[in-house]
């Protein structure tokens, strides 16, 4: 019974990835990170942004 769990999840989970890359916003994508800038939070956010902004 565990078997066919897994793979009933399995291919639930793919059917979601088909409707994640369906189609590129055409607006800019506006980022907020809630804390101070300069802190580790708003280091990875930039990086975050970054590799957004180059797919």
């Amino acid at each position: 019974m565990a078997v066919a769990g897994s793979v009933f999840m399995a291919g639930a989970l793919m059917l979601g990835g088909a409707d994640a890359r369906a189609a590129c916003p055409e607006q800019p994508i506006t980022l907020i990170v809630p804390w101070g800038a300069g802190g580790g939070t708003a280091q990875v956010a930039r990086a975050l942004a970054a590799s957004m902004e180059a797919t």
